[in-house]
């Protein structure tokens, strides 16, 4: 059985914040959620590039993703949502972009 590990390389648009206690990073929050089966790689190496809207309250929306594979960018927009940035760093309010890599192994 094939295993996806997600990398995350950062192009953030925004300022770097320090971690303090608990804090995960954004990068380390998605990369530790979002997790896609191996079947929905076409090749073993994909990137997604996803941008999203950090508002005022702390909360993260999806504004768009960006993948040559429909099926893995279908698969990103819909467990987006899902994942729980609760114990996250908060950015500054502004519209971020994260490019994520999904390696088949």
């Amino acid at each position: 059985m094939k295993k996806v590990f997600t990398l995350i390389m950062a192009a953030f648009i925004g300022t770097s914040v320090a971690m303090a206690g608990g804090t995960q990073s954004i990068q380390e929050t998605i990369s530790k959620q979002l997790i896609v089966p191996a079947d929905v790689l076409k090749e073993n190496y994909e990137k997604v590039t996803i941008d999203f809207k950090m508002k005022p309250d702390g909360e993260i929306t999806l504004i768009s993703v960006d993948s040559q594979n429909a099926d893995l960018k279908k698969h990103v927009m819909n467990h987006f949502k899902e994942i729980d940035f609760s114990k996250a760093e908060k950015l500054a309010e502004g519209n971020y972009s994260i490019n994520v890599f999904f390696k088949s192994m």
